[in-house]
């Protein structure tokens, strides 16, 4: 049997939140999720780190305009020009 955990404040664990990122963020998070839960690094975890990462991946999926595209690699590389603000970024060239 599972204790509960003593919090000096009560929180509703089962409240939806919402998270607002830019699509190179999420086009960038994706790739990172999926290359976590693709990797040995998922068997370190435990069973509701690795239950998060998976819901994560899930809600990216369908986020990520790109993810099953053939242009996909290209797009991740746009994204990642724009948040680092590389010299190839789109938003200088426009």
């Amino acid at each position: 049997m599972v204790e509960p955990v003593m919090l000096r404040q009560t929180v509703d664990m089962g409240t939806a939140v919402q998270l607002s990122l830019p699509m190179a963020e999420v086009v960038v998070l994706s790739h990172i999720v999926s290359r976590f839960t693709d990797g040995l690094e998922l068997l370190q975890l435990d069973e509701a780190e690795r239950q998060v990462l998976w819901n994560l991946e899930c809600v990216l999926e369908k986020l990520d305009p790109m993810l099953f595209s053939e242009d996909h690699d290209a797009c991740l590389r746009q994204a990642k020009n724009y948040l680092t603000g590389s010299e190839n970024d789109v938003r200088r060239s426009t």
